[in-house]
């Protein structure tokens, strides 16, 4: 597989994600392998509404 045919595919997966609706930060090509690094949408924090006091209140 020749460089550019490797890098088109790594475009071509970053744009098929980006449409997909990822967050795509980076891709990486290293040799034969393209790596996708991808972005987190809003972060949804599971203790916003716990009481976390401890002890008399």
């Amino acid at each position: 597989m020749s460089a550019s045919s490797l890098e088109e595919k790594a475009l071509r997966l970053f744009r098929t994600f980006e449409h997909a609706g990822k967050n795509v930060n980076r891709v990486t090509v290293e040799g034969r392998r393209i790596v996708l690094d991808l972005g987190q949408g809003e972060v949804v924090d599971d203790f916003e509404e716990v009481d976390m006091r401890h002890g008399k209140t």
